[in-house]
């Protein structure tokens, strides 16, 4: 059987005025449910969980930033303050474990989105590109994010 256990998921940003905001989210064996209060981030969880697998096209064609404004643009100190940051950099984080029990800690950039998600197994950091290279996707060459994830 194929399958991928999700581990953890980050969401990272940070700020020009030296300010950090994280999130981690742990995620247990089996079934996980998300309950939260409105405004207090189930899509974007679930949303990060598929931009961070490179198939954000899923969430519809629209959806190129599927975030909120505070991880790509001004993000407010929390739900009550009118204190604002400008965001810098912004990044999803998902961990993952394969059948065989190897773990891969997958990285893409929010703010900046490029093509390429950052793989680290066993200590071995590499890049793979998305959507296309050329004429090719990245379900096919050896660079490709998706060929890795399905070798994975």
């Amino acid at each position: 059987m194929l399958a991928l256990e999700l581990i953890d998921l980050s969401i990272i940003v940070n700020t020009f005025e030296n300010k950090t905001f994280k999130a981690k989210i742990p995620f247990s064996k089996g079934l996980n449910v998300i309950r939260a209060d409105n405004t207090s981030g189930k899509s974007t969880c679930v949303n990060a969980i598929a931009f961070a697998l490179g198939l954000e096209s899923i969430l519809g064609p629209l959806k190129k930033k599927p975030f909120p404004r505070s991880l790509y643009d001004v993000i407010n100190l929390n739900k009550k303050s009118s204190i604002t940051y400008n965001v810098s950099a912004s990044k999803v984080i998902l961990t993952l474990k394969n059948n065989n029990s190897k773990i891969a800690k997958l990285t893409r950039s929010i703010k900046d989105p490029n093509n390429f998600i950052t793989v680290e197994v066993d200590n071995i950091v590499q890049d793979y590109f998305l959507k296309s290279s050329g004429t090719l996707g990245s379900a096919k060459p050896e660079l490709g994010f998706h060929n890795w994830l399905e070798r994975f």
